[in-house]
């Protein structure tokens, strides 16, 4: 089922490109690359009318158009904030390039002769601009149509004509493999680094927030100054489980009740502190925490007993604001002290 999931997401994206996420982090990107694409042409389109002959057969008016179009393109790719106007802008611009080099190269004499390399040229050169071959094949098409409309297909009779008419295809099958290729290692990049981001902040046996990313997220929470408070979690006799029962039985443990904690935590941040202790930043005044508390207390010990004697003990600090957060580790850890020695399987606030 997994793997039938990631085959359909793998499909979606290289027809019309990834999510918010990847498109967010290539963005940057997709958009220089089409900027420099479209700059270049440009460029290569003004010197080719430098030295062109027949320019007085040129349609001036047209042409200057059609540069008006790639200017406009690149000030869309400039100013775009979104994937899809960048898509837009792409298309627009090697549309426009296209049209140019078609009136160059009617302006020049045997069209159909310089049409091919420049189609070829600008269909490979388009493929990893866009993301998605959808979209790709579409401007890909959209190139050949406006330069070779009226020109081809050319008179079978002619000698190279066959050869003319594949060049056209091959460029488009070669340019969907180098469309297909591009996106792909964008793909595996962006899965390469969501699971170095993984490794990094996430708890590799529960899934919950590592100490780091709990940290970072805590300290991020105080600059929001409201009332809130951290719960520092201890799984009570946690050793006598690991030498009595084993390691394996013990992950199972350290996993059933991260579940729990995620599950009664809802919105509120929670992560693995390490070992067997866990930690929760609630928001919410002092009563509410402490009710909060007390149903987590109750829900971790009737989610394993009678079968098997585990509990958590809780030791709950004010997390202010203008404090170092150390501070109220160090009273939590007083509290979670407080709970132990009064009997566990409870909660004590400082």
């Amino acid at each position: 089922m997994y793997l039938n999931e990631t085959r359909r997401q793998t499909l979606h994206h290289l027809l019309f490109g990834g999510g918010r996420a990847h498109a967010e982090k290539y963005f940057p990107e997709l958009r220089r690359m089409a900027v420099v694409s479209e700059s270049f042409g440009l460029a290569s389109i003004l010197l080719v009318w430098a030295f062109i002959p027949h320019v007085n057969t040129l349609d001036r008016g047209a042409l200057l158009s059609a540069l008006a179009g790639i200017v406009l393109a690149i000030g869309i790719n400039v100013a775009a904030r979104a994937i899809w106007v960048l898509k837009l802008g792409g298309a627009v611009g090697m549309c426009a390039i296209a049209y140019c080099f078609r009136l160059l190269a009617e302006a020049a004499g045997q069209a159909e002769f310089w049409m091919q390399p420049v189609g070829v040229f600008m269909v490979l050169l388009a493929a990893p601009i866009f993301n998605g071959c959808v979209v790709y094949l579409i401007v890909a098409a959209a190139v050949w149509l406006i330069l070779g409309y009226g020109h081809f297909p050319l008179d079978p009779a002619m000698a190279h004509a066959a050869w003319a008419n594949l060049l056209i295809a091959y460029s488009m099958l070669f340019g969907l493999v180098l469309s297909i290729s591009f996106n792909l290692l964008r793909l595996r990049d962006f899965r390469a680094r969501e699971a170095l981001t993984r490794l990094a902040y996430q708890d590799g046996l529960t899934g919950l927030n590592n100490r780091r990313r709990f940290t970072e997220l805590t300290q991020q929470m105080q600059l929001q100054r409201q009332a809130m408070y951290f719960l520092m979690i201890d799984i009570d006799n946690f050793k006598k489980i690991n030498d009595t029962l084993g390691h394996d039985a013990g992950d199972v443990v350290l996993v059933k009740t991260a579940r729990i904690i995620a599950d009664a935590c809802g919105g509120h941040l929670c992560g693995r502190l390490g070992g067997e202790e866990f930690g929760i930043v609630y928001l919410g005044d002092r009563r509410a925490v402490c009710q909060f508390a007390a149903s987590l207390v109750d829900a971790v010990y009737l989610a394993f007993n009678p079968g098997q004697a585990v509990s958590i003990s809780v030791g709950i600090a004010e997390l202010a604001c203008d404090t170092e957060l150390a501070h109220s580790y160090r009273q939590a850890d007083a509290s979670l002290y407080q709970a132990k020695h009064q009997g566990k399987n409870r909660y004590v606030i400082a």
